[in-house]
């Protein structure tokens, strides 16, 4: 008996070191990184710049992903690469962790930088405009495989270096005063309609004192003069003419290219994560 009971010992001392050498490696067997749906690079780019995304990740400490579309499913392109993000459970430390995805959107004509975990951190409003600015010359001349090399190298720069907080300044090292926005301490009276409750319960307090006051001061009625003999003789006003003058009030619009974006702020997914991100049209 105590020959067997080593052996299950041994067995399942065994087995648990197996598990725990296995979970690294499923979690670390997923290698794709390039997701080239609307097939805008060959072969030999998707396996550069996914070997490029792979080899920059430790460094970073931040998964790096490129993805492609022709179809969003009719979701603007910010839920579109949130969900896509969401949906794999992307996270270089940890499920819905450090990644980033660099969208081009064919379907919308947008270029969509989604962040999560760090990289919604150090990626403020600033630097996402100018890894936008770096890379939107390939992306409207066609070259993608450029495009995607410049968001790498835009990732490597800011990923390496947090931002230092200043409101005042458009240096991409710098945070703006857009990146958060704080909640404030709410009370009752920050609710619109407890001040409306409020401000229409006063003024019908002060008119039924008015009302009153009307009353207990009014000394005459519908009769005090018809005692005397009142007579009231009809009148009529009788309308000739009208006349309207009219004049056109010019207005001027201005109108944007739609080429300009940006982001940098917070916001949750469908999915109930937190990203950041920004993006312009093509």
């Amino acid at each position: 008996m105590r020959i067997k009971n080593k052996v299950k010992y041994v067995l399942s001392l065994f087995l648990c070191m197996a598990c725990i050498i296995a979970v690294p490696a499923l979690a670390n067997d997923d290698t794709q990184r390039v997701f080239d749906y609307a097939d805008l690079l060959t072969d030999t780019e998707e396996a550069d710049l996914n070997q490029a995304c792979i080899s920059a990740e430790d460094a970073l400490e931040t998964e790096l992903y490129i993805l492609t579309t022709n179809d969003t499913g009719g979701k603007e392109t910010v839920d579109y690469a949130d969900d896509f993000g969401d949906e794999h459970a992307f996270g270089y430390d940890e499920p819905y962790g450090n990644y980033m995805i660099l969208c081009i959107d064919m379907d919308n004509r947008i270029v969509w930088l989604s962040t999560s975990g760090k990289a919604e951190t150090y990626f403020t409003e600033a630097r996402i405009d100018s890894l936008l600015d770096d890379l939107y010359g390939y992306l409207t001349a066609g070259d993608y495989y450029n495009t995607c090399l410049s968001y790498l190298e835009s990732s490597e720069k800011y990923l390496t270096k947090p931002p230092v907080y200043n409101d005042t300044t458009t240096n991409p090292d710098n945070y703006q005063d857009t990146m958060y926005v704080y909640d404030e301490e709410k009370t009752i009276l920050s609710y619109w309609y407890f001040r409306l409750a409020i401000a229409a319960a006063a003024a019908g307090i002060v008119v039924a004192i008015m009302s009153w006051q009307a009353k207990t001061n009014m000394t005459v009625n519908e009769r005090t003069y018809s005692k005397n003999g009142l007579k009231i003789n009809n009148r009529m006003d009788n309308f000739i003419r009208r006349t309207t003058t009219s004049r056109r009030i010019e207005s001027s619009s201005s109108g944007s290219s739609g080429s300009r974006g940006g982001g940098g702020g917070h916001h949750t997914s469908s999915g109930g994560h937190s990203h950041g991100g920004g993006g312009r049209s093509f």
